[in-house]
This record gives structure tokens, C-alpha cells and sequence, in this order.
């Protein structure tokens, strides 16, 4: 039997955080006694063990607290998901930690990369953060050669396609606010959004089909990374709007 202070004092948690877990009731006490002291059992020892485990791999209490509610086949399925998340992360980190690393050495040796060298370590950045964030899923859905054809056309990229392609990005996000400010339906400007789009798509892209267009239209939408771009730079649901009319006007050129 362990009071609150005891068991703060064994698990190097504080006090506080414990009766946080206690109000939260995600870690709630075996019993309060006439004094009014939390008093804490072994069974609660090993759940907040469990809590713990879970917080040095940054689940969220929320998902904590499901997780202690769960079934091993669930633990495992959200766990298994979870680690390919880390792994992603670390993948990220990595390739930011390489780039720090190579502009630290070329301030220490003193040596200046020319403006060729700076884009192409921006274009083989924007490549491999693709790749560890969404290579696995793309891969999946449209295949490796469709994936390959696009990292080659990122790779041979040059400035001008890439500042043009960034241009098409900003003016199709400006007329999508736009088209989510207008009172009434704009046709034309719903078929200029989605030429933009396309255009967009085709920089990376040999070919965007309807089908190809859709598709990509509808994983914005089941995505919440995708969904929080597009919401961020245009508007909180300009995701689902941005969704629908790129499937309205695909349909019609099927």
C-alpha cells in the first residue's frame, strides 16, 4: 500500500502530475482513507508502470488512457502504427540533422555553395521528406514506377520549373479562398482551381488522369496531414471544398 507521496517518491513521479491522473481518471486511486490520503495498491503500481511506458514513446494521454482499456490485439495494432510514425519522425530528423551537418562543415572549411548546389540540396530535401513521410503509401497506391518517374522529375527540376511550380501552387490557394468567400457558385473559377491543380500535379507527374486526379483529390480528405495543409493555407475546410471540385470537373472530362 502506497500513499501518494510513497508512490510519487518510487516512480519519480511527481505528486501533482498523480492526482492529475487521478482528476483525468486515468490512474485513479485504490481507495481514500478516513484521513483522506490517496492510498495506492500494486495493481495501481503496475497500470501507472504501463502509463509510463506509453509516455517515453509520446502517446498521447488520450490514447493512454483507450490503451488501458483495450484488448492486446488492439494494443498491438495502435502500437505497431505508432512505431512506423517514430520511424518517419526519425527518418525526417535524420535528413535535417545531415543538412545542419553539411552546412556547419562548409561554414567550418569556409567554403561557399553555389546557388546550383543550394537547390539541388533543396530538391534532394524535398525528395527524401516525401519519401520516409508518404513513400510507403504512394507506393501502394500508384506503384514504384509512377513514384520513380516523379522523384526523377523533381530531380531534374530546374529553378525556373520549380519557381513556376510553386507560383502555380500560390495562385491556385489564392482562388480557392477566393471561391470559399463568393456568396453563389463560381463555374469558372471552380475550372480554374482545378486546371491549377492539375498543372500543379503535372510538374511532378508525367500524366494526371481523371481517375489518377480523383484518387489524389479523395486521399486529401482521408489524410489529416493533407487536410491540415490545405485548411492552413486556405481556410479551415477549404480542404473538402478543394476535394469536390477537383471531382466535379473530372468527372466531366472522363
Amino acid at each position: 500500500m502506497y500513499t501518494i507521496s510513497q508512490l510519487a517518491e518510487l516512480s519519480r513521479v511527481s505528486s501533482r502530475t498523480l492526482r492529475y491522473y487521478d482528476d483525468i481518471s486515468l490512474l485513479k486511486p485504490a481507495l481514500i482513507n478516513k484521513s483522506g490520503y490517496r492510498i495506492y495498491t500494486q495493481r495501481e503500481v503496475d497500470i501507472l508502470h504501463r502509463i509510463l511506458v506509453y509516455r517515453s514513446m509520446d502517446v498521447p494521454l488520450k490514447e493512454i488512457k483507450r490503451l488501458l482499456e483495450s484488448d492486446q490485439d488492439d494494443i498491438v495494432v495502435f502500437l505497431t502504427q505508432h512505431y512506423t510514425e517514430l520511424l518517419k519522425q526519425r527518418q525526417t530528423l535524420n535528413l535535417k540533422l545531415a543538412i545542419a551537418e553539411n552546412v556547419i562543415k562548409s561554414y567550418r572549411e569556409g567554403t561557399i555553395m553555389n546557388n546550383k548546389d543550394k537547390f539541388d540540396m533543396l530538391k534532394q530535401q524535398i525528395i527524401k521528406e516525401n519519401m520516409s513521410v508518404y513513400g510507403a503509401e504512394a507506393v501502394a497506391k500508384y506503384g514504384m514506377s509512377q513514384l520513380s518517374n516523379s522523384y526523377q522529375k523533381m530531380a531534374s527540376m530546374t529553378v525556373s520549373d520549380y519557381n513556376n511550380m510553386q507560383d502555380t501552387e500560390r495562385n491556385m490557394i489564392d482562388k480557392l479562398q477566393h471561391y470559399m468567400q463568393v456568396d453563389k457558385l463560381d463555374i469558372n473559377l471552380g475550372q480554374e482551381i482545378y486546371n491549377l491543380h492539375k498543372n500543379w500535379l503535372l510538374f511532378n507527374l508525367d500524366n494526371v488522369t481523371p481517375e489518377v486526379h480523383m484518387s489524389i483529390a479523395n486521399s486529401y480528405i482521408e489524410d489529416d496531414r493533407f487536410r491540415q495543409y490545405y485548411d492552413n493555407k486556405a481556410g479551415k475546410g477549404a480542404t473538402t471544398v478543394l476535394q469536390r471540385i477537383i471531382v466535379q470537373y473530372a468527372k466531366k472530362v472522363q
